[in-house]
């Protein structure tokens, strides 16, 4: 994920907004990833 994608979800941590990102994991890279913040501990 870029910084500024990033940023705006910060920003808006209280959205249901998708941003995309990359994710790796034991090696393996998926690429075009959503993400969002989920549940109240994390947007705090």
């Amino acid at each position: 994920m870029d910084q500024k994608e990033l940023m705006e979800m910060e920003a808006t941590a209280y959205s249901k907004e998708t941003h995309s990102a990359t994710f790796t994991a034991n090696g393996q890279v998926y690429n075009g990833v959503k993400v969002r913040y989920r549940g109240a501990w994390a947007r705090s």
